[in-house]
C-alpha cells in the first residue's frame, strides 16, 4: 500500500504462514489502517462507509494505492486498486487469478467488485460481521436488527444462492412456457386430423384423374386435324412469298448487261493507247537517271558539287582566322613572362608579414585566456553566494515552522485529554441510564403479568388463586426512561466522535512536527554545505557581509585585464590585415597568371586541332577538285573556280531528268482516269446488274425447288460481257414461267385448307363442344382441380409425422414447465428460507454459546434470539445491557462461530481481524479470549488481533509492529529477541511516567 492515510510511502505486509497475529503500535501510528487497506482493495469501501474511500488518501499524497493477494476457492487472486486526487485521472480496479491465468482478469469498479464478493461469498456487511471486525463497531451482528442480521448470514452461509435456484428455476420455467405457447402455435398451423384428410382427398384425385384421360384423348385428336390445315395454310403463304419474290419490283436484268456492250468497247481501245506512250516516257527516264547515277558514284551529283564548293570556302574563311589566331597568341606569350617575374617578387616578402601576425595572435590569446579565467571565478564566487544566502534563508523558515508547529502540540494533546475525560463521563452516565432502566423494567414485569387479574384468579406464576386483598401493583412509566438511555448513548457516541477527531488531529499535528523537524535539519545541512562550498572559491567569504565588499576586487581585477587584452586584439588585428591584405594580392596574381597561360594554351591546341579539321576536310573533295593539305587561304581560288563550272554542268543534266520523271507521271494520271472511268461506268453497273441476275436466279432457284422441279443453270464465271447477257435473258424467261405454275399450286393450297378446317368443326361438334378453345378450357379447369387436391394430400401426408411430434413436444413441455415453476414457488417460500436461516441461527448461537461460555467461565451463553443468558439465572437479556468488555466477548464468540459454521456449509473463512476490544477485558477474560483465537490460529487460519494492551503482545509470539516517521507508517515483524526489547521499552517507559 501507498499514500494511504499515513502510509505515504510504500509498505508491504507478509501474512502468509501466519496463524494468530498481534499489530501493536502508538495511538495514531496507523495499525487500524491496515485494516482500512484490506477493506479498501477488496470492496472499495471504508469500514465505516461504503463509498467515502477518498477519506483515506494520505493528506498530501496525489494518489493513493494497494494491492492484496488472496486464496479464495484453491486459487490465488491479485487484485489492485488506485485512487488519485486528479479530478480528470481515472481510478484503478483490476483483478486477476496468478494461480491460473485461464481464469480471467477482470477490469473495472463494476466488474471487480462482482468477481470479489462472488469469490469471497459475502457481501460488504458481512464481511464486516464475520472477517474484519472495526474498532468501536466489532459488535454489529451481535446488536444488529433481526432482518439486518438475517440479510448478513444469508450472504455468509451462501443461503443467497436458493435465490439464484429459485430465479433460474423461474426463469427456465418461463422460458419454457414461451417455447411450449410456440410449439402450440406452430401446431395450430397444422390440420386437426391430417391422416383422415389425406384419405379423402386421395379418393377425389382418383375420379379427376378418369376425367382428365377423356379430355386428353379429345385434345390428341383435334390438335392433329389443327395440325393438316396449318401445314396446308403454310404452304400456300409460302408459294405466294415465292411468287411475290420471283416477280419483284426490277423487271427483267437482262436488257440492262445489253446496253453496256458498245460502252465497254471504246474505253478499253483508249486505254490500251494511253498505256503504249507511259512506257515509252519510262524508257527514256530510265536512261537520264542512269547517266546521274554515274556521276553520283564518282562524287560529280550536283549535291555532291554543292557540298564541295560550300567547305572550300568555309576552309578559306578558316585559314584567314587562324593566321590572324596565332599572331596574337605570340603577343599574349610576351606579356605573361613580364608578369610571372613581377610575382616571383611580391612572394618573396610573405614569411616576414605572416611571423608578424603570429606573434600578435599569440599575446592577444594569452591576455583573453587570463580575462575569461577572471570571469569564471566571479560567475562561481556569485553563484556560490546566491545558493548560500538562499539555504541560509530555508534553514530559518524551517526553523521557524518548526517551532511554530512544536507550540502548537499542547493545545492538540490537552484537546485530545478533554475529550477523553468527557466520553468517560458519557459511559457513566450511559451506564447509570441503563441501570436505571432495567430497574423500571423489572418494576414493571410484575406489573404487566398482573394487569387485568382480580381476585380468585390464577396466578401466572404459581396458578394459585388470588386472595381477596389481591390488588395489582401499578405500571411504570418505561417511555422516559428509555428515551434517557437513547439520548445518554448518543451523547456517548458524539463524545467519542469527537475524540476520535481529537486524536486525529493530534496524530497530524506529531507528523507535521516530524515533518518540520525532518526539513530544519535538511535544510541545516544544506546551508552547511553551500557555505563550505562559496569558501572554497572565496576563503575569505562571509554570509554577513554585503555582496560588494566580496565582488568588489574581483569586478576591479577582471576590467583591468580586460583593457589589456582589447589593446593586444586591436594589434593583432592590424597585423592579420596586413598579411590578410599582401597575401591576397599576391593569390590574385598567382590566379590571374595561371588562368592568362591556360587561356594561351587553350588557343595554341584550338588553332592546332582547327588545322587539322582543315586538312581532313580537303582530302573528302572530289578527285578532280584535290588540294594540298598544308595550303594556305590563297591557295584555294583556283580549286573553288573548276567546282563552279562543273557545278553548272550537272545543274543542266538535273533539270533534263526532272522533265522526264513528270511526262510520265502525267501519263499516268491520263491512264488512271480511264481505268477509273472503265470501272464507273463499265464494271460497277455491270456488277450491279449481275449480282441482281443472282438475287433473282436464288428466289427463281427457292420457288423452283418449292414446286419439286431443278434448279437454274449456274451464272458463267471469268466470261465476256455478251455471254453474260446471253445466260441473264434464259434466266428472265424461267422466271415467268414459274410465276404461272406457283399461283397454280396457291389456288390448289387455299382449296385444301378449307376442306380440312370444315372437316374440324364438324368434329368439335359431335364431341359436344362449341370451339377448340372450350376444350382447352375444359382441360386446364380439370388439371387446376388435380393440382390443388394432389397439394392438399400431400400437404396433409406431411403434416402426420411433425403433428404426432409436436403433439409429444408439447406433453413433454408442459411437464417441465410446471415442475420448474413448482420449484420456484417451494424455494422462495418464506416459510421454508425461514426455516433454514433458522436452524442455521440455532447452530451458530449453540457454537457461540460454547464459546462464550469457555471465555467468560461459564457465565453467559446465548439465547434463540441473541440475547444473552446469565446461566446464573437461566435469564436472558438485552446484548445493550453488558458491559463494555462483555459486549466485545459476545462479539468475539459470533464471530469465531461463524467462522465455524460458515466452514460446515462450504465458505472458507480463514482469516479474522479484531481491531481494538481487549483494552475492556480483565485479565481472566483476556487470557480466556486469547485462547479461544489460539485455537482458531491453530487449525489453520489467520487471526489478527490489533491492540495497544501490553498483555495482547506478551501473549502472542507473532508480532507486526507499527511505527511513525518522518516518511510515513511502516510495519516490521519482529522475531522473538525484538519482541521482548520492545516490551521492556514498553513497561520501562510507563514506570517512568
Amino acid at each position: 500500500m501507498r499514500g494511504l492515510r499515513s502510509y505515504r510511502a510504500a509498505c508491504t505486509i507478509d501474512f502468509r504462514d501466519r496463524g494468530l497475529v498481534a499489530i501493536v503500535g502508538d495511538t495514531g501510528a496507523g495499525k487500524s489502517s491496515i485494516l482500512e487497506a484490506i477493506t479498501y482493495v477488496l470492496y472499495n469501501a471504508t469500514t465505516w462507509d461504503q463509498r467515502a474511500v477518498g477519506q483515506l488518501l494520505s493528506d498530501g499524497a496525489q494518489s493513493m494505492s494497494v494491492e492484496l493477494e488472496f486464496q479464495a476457492r484453491d486459487q490465488v487472486w491479485s487484485v489492485h486498486r488506485a485512487l488519485h486526487r486528479a479530478a480528470g485521472r481515472p481510478s484503478t480496479h483490476r483483478l486477476r487469478c496468478l494461480s491460473d491465468p485461464a481464469a480471467g482478469e477482470y477490469d473495472g469498479e463494476a466488474a471487480v467488485n462482482a468477481q470479489v464478493e462472488r469469490l469471497l461469498g459475502m457481501s460488504y456487511r458481512a464481511y464486516l460481521a464475520a472477517v474484519v471486525l472495526p474498532q468501536g463497531r466489532f459488535q454489529t451482528l451481535l446488536q444488529e436488527t433481526p432482518a439486518r442480521r438475517t440479510g448478513i448470514l444469508e450472504g455468509i452461509f451462501r443461503l443467497t444462492d436458493l435465490r439464484g435456484v429459485q430465479a433460474a428455476a423461474r426463469d427456465l420455467g418461463g422460458r419454457a412456457g414461451v417455447a411450449i405457447g410456440m410449439l402450440v402455435t406452430r401446431r395450430e398451423a397444422l390440420l386437426p386430423d391430417p391422416a383422415g384428410t389425406a384419405r379423402t382427398l386421395a379418393a377425389e384425385l382418383e375420379s379427376l384423374r378418369g376425367r382428365e384421360s377423356a379430355l386428353v384423348a379429345l385434345q390428341a385428336e383435334a390438335a392433329r386435324t389443327r395440325e393438316v390445315v396449318l401445314e396446308t395454310t403454310r404452304r400456300a403463304d409460302a408459294l405466294r412469298g415465292h411468287a411475290s419474290l420471283v416477280a419483284g419490283p426490277d423487271g427483267p436484268v437482262a436488257p440492262r448487261l445489253a446496253d453496256l456492250v458498245p460502252l465497254a468497247a471504246a474505253v478499253r481501245a483508249e486505254l490500251a493507247d494511253g498505256t503504249a506512250r507511259e512506257e515509252e516516257a519510262r524508257r527514256r527516264e530510265k536512261a537520264a537517271a542512269d547517266a546521274a547515277a554515274a556521276a553520283a558514284e564518282v562524287g560529280e551529283s550536283v549535291e555532291h558539287l554543292v557540298a564541295a564548293a560550300e567547305l572550300l570556302a568555309g576552309v578559306r574563311r578558316t585559314l584567314a582566322d587562324l593566321e590572324a589566331d596565332l599572331h596574337s597568341a605570340e603577343h599574349e606569350q610576351a606579356q605573361l613572362d613580364a608578369a610571372a617575374a613581377a610575382l616571383t617578387e611580391a612572394e618573396a616578402a610573405l614569411p616576414d608579414l605572416e611571423a608578424r601576425s603570429l606573434a600578435a595572435r599569440q599575446a592577444a590569446g594569452d591576455a583573453t585566456g587570463e580575462l575569461e579565467r577572471q570571469r569564471e571565478l566571479g560567475l562561481r564566487v556569485r553563484e556560490a553566494l546566491r545558493s548560500a544566502r538562499e539555504a541560509s534563508d530555508a534553514r530559518d523558515v524551517a526553523a521557524a515552522q518548526e517551532r511554530q508547529r512544536r507550540q502548537a502540540l499542547p493545545a492538540l494533546e490537552e484537546e485530545v485529554a478533554g475529550c477523553g475525560r468527557a466520553a468517560r463521563e458519557a459511559e457513566r452516565e450511559l451506564h447509570d441510564r441503563r441501570r436505571e432502566l432495567e430497574e423500571a423494567q423489572r418494576r414493571d414485569a410484575a406489573a404487566h403479568a398482573a394487569e387485568g387479574l382480580r381476585s380468585g384468579d390464577p396466578c401466572p406464576v404459581c396458578g394459585r388463586p388470588l386472595t381477596e386483598a389481591f390488588e395489582p401493583p401499578p405500571a411504570g412509566a418505561l417511555g422516559p426512561l428509555q428515551q434517557a438511555l437513547g439520548d445518554a448513548d448518543a451523547e456517548l457516541g458524539r463524545r467519542r466522535a469527537a475524540e476520535t477527531a481529537a486524536v486525529s488531529r493530534l496524530d497530524e499535528g506529531e507528523r507535521r512536527l516530524a515533518e518540520a523537524v525532518s526539513r530544519h535539519e535538511a535544510a541545516e545541512q544544506v546551508a552547511r554545505e553551500r557555505l563550505g562550498a562559496l569558501r572554497l572559491v572565496a576563503p575569505a567569504a562571509d554570509l554577513g557581509a554585503g555582496d560588494r565588499a566580496l565582488l568588489g576586487p574581483i569586478d576591479e581585477r577582471g576590467r583591468e585585464l580586460a583593457a589589456i587584452a582589447d589593446g593586444l586584439a586591436q594589434a593583432a588585428e592590424q597585423a592579420r590585415d596586413r598579411l590578410r591584405d599582401v597575401r591576397a594580392g599576391v593569390e590574385a596574381a598567382r590566379g590571374e597568371h595561371e588562368r592568362r597561360t591556360t587561356r594561351l594554351e587553350g588557343e595554341r591546341s584550338r588553332i592546332r586541332e582547327q588545322r587539322a579539321r582543315t586538312a581532313e576536310r580537303l582530302r573528302a573533295l572530289p578527285r578532280g577538285l584535290a588540294a594540298p593539305e598544308a595550303a594556305r587561304a590563297a591557295d584555294l581560288d583556283d580549286v573553288i573556280a573548276a567546282a563552279g563550272s562543273r557545278l553548272d554542268a550537272a545543274t543542266r543534266q538535273r533539270q533534263e531528268l526532272d522533265g522526264l520523271r513528270a511526262e510520265v507521271a502525267r501519263l499516268a494520271t491520263v491512264r488512271a482516269g480511264l481505268q477509273r472511268r472503265l470501272q464507273d461506268q463499265v464494271e460497277s453497273p455491270r456488277g450491279l446488274a449481275m449480282r441482281r441476275a443472282l438475287e433473282l436466279r436464288l428466289r427463281v432457284d427457292d420457288g423452283l425447288r418449292a414446286l419439286g422441279r431443278a434448279a437454274v443453270e449456274a451464272a458463267p464465271t471469268g466470261a465476256a460481257i455478251e455471254v453474260e447477257v446471253s445466260w441473264a435473258m434464259e434466266l428472265d424467261r424461267q422466271a415467268a414461267e414459274l410465276l404461272r405454275h406457283l399461283e397454280d399450286a396457291i389456288g390448289a393450297g387455299e382449296r385444301a385448307a378449307a376442306a380440312a378446317t370444315a372437316e374440324l368443326e364438324r368434329r368439335l361438334t359431335e364431341s359436344g363442344l362449341a370451339n377448340a378453345e372450350g376444350l382447352e378450357e375444359e382441360l386446364r379447369g380439370v388439371s387446376r382441380q388435380i393440382g390443388r387436391v394432389q397439394s392438399a394430400m400431400e400437404a396433409a401426408e406431411v403434416q402426420i409425422p411433425r403433428a404426432a411430434d409436436l403433439d409429444s413436444r408439447i406433453a413433454s413441455g408442459v411437464e417441465v414447465r410446471d415442475s420448474l415453476l413448482e420449484l420456484a414457488r417451494l424455494v422462495g417460500d418464506s416459510q421454508f428460507v425461514g426455516h433454514v436461516i433458522e436452524r442455521l441461527q440455532r447452530q451458530l448461537l449453540i457454537v457461540a454459546s460454547q464459546i462464550l461460555g469457555s471465555m467468560s467461565g461459564g457465565a453467559y451463553g446465548f439465547a434463540a434470539n441473541f440475547e444473552i443468558v446469565d446461566r446464573l439465572t437461566n435469564q436472558p437479556r438485552p446484548t445493550r445491557t453488558l458491559s463494555g468488555g462483555e459486549t466485545f466477548l459476545a462479539s468475539l464468540a459470533l464471530a469465531l462461530a461463524l467462522v465455524e459454521i460458515a466452514a460446515r456449509s462450504g465458505t472458507q473463512l480463514d482469516a479474522l481481524f479484531l481491531d481494538e476490544g481487549f483494552g475492556s477485558l480483565d485479565a481472566s477474560a483476556l487470557d480466556d479470549a486469547l485462547s479461544a483465537l489460539e485455537l482458531q490460529a491453530s487449525a489453520g487460519r489467520l487471526v489478527a488481533v490489533v491492540s495497544h494492551v501490553r498483555a495482547v503482545a506478551e501473549r502472542i509470539e507473532t508480532v507486526l509492529e507499527v511505527t511513525r516517521t518522518a516518511a510515513g507508517s511502516q510495519a516490521e515483524w519482529r522475531g522473538a529477541t525484538e519482541r521482548e526489547l520492545m516490551l521492556a521499552e514498553e513497561l520501562e517507559s510507563r514506570l517512568l511516567a
